[in-house]
């Protein structure tokens, strides 16, 4: 039964429910003699196993573990654990309010905490078995958010599809191994928004498939290699401890120096200034050496200007990568760049598309970049246009660009009038 507020269990004073699970529900409560609030979880009924779990669990003393403060007895007719209560509630609003996952540096420190409460566990011989998005609480601290387990110690046979190590689904227990599986789960979720084979069918992702590239703008590529050894099939390919995970993944976010480069004496004070994390002079560097051809080194300070907020920048990512043949990666950095708002990418993706050969879906782009008054977009979509045998809609975008200047245009128009290629 649900229980109301003002209701008593076990002498705690119900609040207000916090949340409700497969297993039970939790409360925010009362004790009349404690003078503070605990997160009180009742589990429903007719769990058996889980009710020994939380009869039995140990009391585990951690800044990143949610503390059991009190039990049930033996014989109690409701079964339920009175926690350490973490006001900030769990990491999943966080998350959905972070489009397409959190920056690196923040879901690193996060996933530290996490790694630091599970190793204290494993060292006193208990695991998690079941880890989630939901364990993970946000507790506000004066250094930034701090990262919480809860339900630690609460030791199940099942667990939650989307982060079951390959081990899991062939039916073998839980362990510190499949805790530190399950954190790379964890991990790839904060990073990108979503989990690493999704919802349909994880159990063959799991199982046999390889971890996915993450191919986020402003996510270092390092950190590909961290979550596929995190969740690397055989347990003793995993990273031994979560430190150890952790530790990888700050290397990657923080030991990233821009590509060799040769030095001009005009370079000197933007690089200089661009060395001291100034974000405007990275952007001015990167542009003169894109200017002069440098490509690695004009992407190298335009993925450090993106990080440092200056997302308009990230379309010319995507014009390099593209140059460089890789048009899947050129793809997501336009697309990235859309979803902040830079609509000079919308021709950009539209101009990849009808180079390689899907005019169909360029045109789509294009005549989004022309409702936002790209010049160029105008005669693109009519030779677009011309392309799927539209002859007559290509001559009126082509008029269009004619009237407002554009160079090429009006030879554009001359071929379609004339029925030709």
């Amino acid at each position: 039964m649900a229980l109301t507020p003002g209701a008593v269990l076990a002498e705690y004073t119900i609040v207000e429910p916090l949340g409700a699970g497969a297993h039970g529900t939790v409360y925010l409560a009362r004790h009349p003699d404690q003078r503070r609030d605990v997160a009180l979880k009742v589990l429903h009924a007719g769990n058996d196993e889980l009710r020994a779990s939380f009869e039995r669990g140990p009391r585990l003393e951690h800044p990143n573990i949610a503390t059991v403060l009190d039990r049930s007895r033996s014989g109690d007719p409701e079964c339920w654990l009175a926690m350490r209560y973490v006001p900030g509630g769990d990491v999943t609003p966080l998350l959905a309010a972070a489009a397409g996952g959190l920056e690196p540096e923040r879901a690193v420190r996060l996933i530290t905490d996490i790694a630091r409460g599970l190793d204290y566990a494993h060292q006193w011989g208990t695991y998690h078995g079941d880890l989630k998005l939901t364990d993970i609480l946000i507790e506000p601290h004066p250094d930034g958010d701090r990262a919480v387990i809860a339900d630690i110690g609460l030791a199940r046979s099942t667990c939650t599809p989307a982060y079951a190590a390959p081990e899991r689904w062939a039916g073998a227990e839980g362990g510190p191994r499949t805790d530190l599986y399950a954190l790379g789960c964890l991990f790839y979720q904060l990073l990108s928004g979503r989990t690493p084979f999704g919802i349909t069918d994880p159990e063959s992702g799991h199982r046999s498939e390889p971890v996915p590239p993450l191919r986020i703008p402003g996510v270092p590529a390092e950190l590909d290699d961290v979550l596929a050894t995190a969740m690397a099939k055989d347990p003793a390919d995993r990273y031994p401890t979560g430190t150890a995970l952790a530790t990888d993944a700050l290397r990657a976010v923080t030991v990233r120096k821009p590509a060799p480069e040769p030095a001009l004496p005009a370079d000197q004070p933007l690089r200089a200034a661009a060395e001291r994390g100034v974000p405007e002079a990275m952007v001015e560097l990167a542009h003169a050496h894109r200017d002069r051809g440098e490509l690695d080194a004009a992407e190298s300070w335009y993925r450090h200007a993106v990080e440092r907020g200056h997302s308009e920048v990230a379309a010319n990512i995507g014009n390099i990568r593209y140059a460089r043949g890789d048009p899947a990666d050129a793809i997501t950095w336009y697309r990235w760049a859309i979803d902040r708002g830079d609509t000079s990418a919308l021709y950009n993706l539209g101009k990849l598309h009808y180079e390689q050969g899907a005019p169909a879906e360029a045109e789509s782009w294009l005549r989004r970049a022309v409702d936002t008054g790209h010049l160029p977009a105008l005669n693109a979509l009519g030779v677009v246009l011309f392309e799927l045998g539209r002859a007559d809609e290509a001559a009126f975008w082509l008029r269009h660009a004619v009237d407002r200047g554009d160079p090429h245009a009006a030879r554009n128009l001359a071929v379609v009038l004339r029925g030709h290629r």
